[in-house]
């Protein structure tokens, strides 16, 4: 019989021992006070003949379920070695520092998770006067707290609906979330995040068509991009309708049909950009391993008028359950730590208390609840939805 490595020859098993079976052992047996005595059975394999002896004790069938054991873990070493794989314990160790002779690459390949966006709400000026000035936002002037107007209406103006003192009495509008969370729960895709580019320069050409090429810089991704983001729609269109209006404002601005608040006029700033951040996560939602932030970014469209195209056969409207936004932004940031300052910061402005607040548990029971945080106490980026009493 042939040799194969780490298998003695003339034998069935991996190893020159009996092999193990043992019964169904449940949760609650592994896991409870008082957890069922196991015996397992030793199976001889030469004699085809199984006799019941008491191996291992319940303690050492716990502790196989995360191979703290100490002889299961050496035999599994044992049997990632024999197989050129290098150490169970070790393969992250032994794939960064030594060189992988038999190309067996042991190591996953990375996984992570789309992730979570979160889009800033800007300050429109949408006070009764600036209101009044056209007649298109006239479905937004009311306070009745649990109308979609109302709650557009706060989504788009940060300043008015934090002076409302019946903002707590509305179901669709948390004025302590900076983000506007309908635009993320609804969005489908994004792209136009650009890959960073060095820029170099070649010399003319030599006698021998030689020449030499050098790095000449870098822009730190200070131009002007464009994102596309493409999202689905509820019923009556809530959706559409925020960027309707955030379109039409902007363009009342411009043409001082609407004026912004004077604070937003004197410090030069552009109330109706919002910033968009982007974490990437790890498998289990936890951990974050990549966070970017695109800011400045403007809605330059809108399909307002694709809804009211059809063609032959069509019975519903397509662009009316999904379309895509173009956002032209003027600031790109990869892996910079003051993205997750600049965000943990911007929560705090809008809730003070988050920062102290207990974490909510990451399970299904308690989706749609909680405030994200970044927490980095623990030597990792951690996004964390955290619980504020009393909002």
């Amino acid at each position: 019989m042939t040799s194969i490595p780490g298998k003695p020859p003339n034998s069935d098993t991996y190893f020159d021992q009996a092999a193990f079976t043992t019964p169904e052992v449940t949760y609650e047996d592994i896991h409870s006070d008082n957890p069922v005595e196991v015996t397992p059975s030793k199976i001889d394999v030469a004699e085809n003949t199984v006799t019941e002896t008491p191996l291992l004790n319940t303690t050492e069938v716990r502790n196989i379920t995360d191979f703290s054991n100490l002889r299961y873990r050496e035999e599994l070493n044992a049997v990632f070695k024999s197989m050129a794989m290098g150490s169970f314990d070790h393969q992250l160790r032994d794939a960064m520092y030594g060189f992988d002779r038999f190309d067996k690459n042991p190591l996953p390949t990375n996984t992570e998770y789309i992730g979570y966006t979160f889009i800033t709400r800007p300050t429109l000026n949408l006070q009764d006067p600036s209101l009044n000035m056209d007649r298109y936002f006239a479905p937004l002037k009311t306070n009745v707290p649990n109308s979609m107007a109302y709650a557009i209406r706060g989504l788009l103006d940060c300043y008015w609906a934090s002076t409302q003192p019946n903002i707590s009495h509305s179901k669709l509008l948390d004025a302590s979330m900076p983000f506007m969370t309908p635009l993320s729960n609804a969005l489908l895709s994004i792209s136009g995040f650009q890959d960073p580019v060095m820029e170099t320069q070649t010399t003319p050409t030599g006698f021998h068509s030689e020449d030499f090429t050098a790095a000449l810089g870098h822009d730190y991704l200070n131009k002007t991009y464009t994102l596309n983001l493409t999202f689905t729609d509820y019923q009556y269109g809530p959706i559409l309708a925020i960027f309707n209006y955030w379109f039409r404002y902007i363009a009342n601005v411009l043409k001082n049909v609407q004026v912004a608040y004077s604070d937003d006029i004197n410090e030069r700033r552009l109330n109706y950009t919002c910033s968009i951040y982007r974490f990437v996560m790890d498998p289990r939602r936890r951990i974050v391993t990549g966070y970017a932030k695109a800011t400045g970014c403007i809605p330059v469209s809108t399909v307002n008028g694709a809804k009211f195209n059809y063609g032959e056969n069509e019975h519903y409207i397509s662009s009316s359950g999904k379309f895509t936004i173009p956002f032209t932004v003027n600031k790109l940031e990869y892996d910079d730590f003051g993205i997750l300052m600049d965000f943990n910061r911007l929560m705090d402005n809008f809730n003070p208390k988050v920062a102290t607040a207990p974490v909510i548990p990451n399970k299904a029971h308690f989706n749609f609840k909680g405030y994200p945080y970044i927490d980095t106490s623990n030597g990792h980026v951690e996004l964390q939805f955290r619980h504020v009493p009393n909002n």
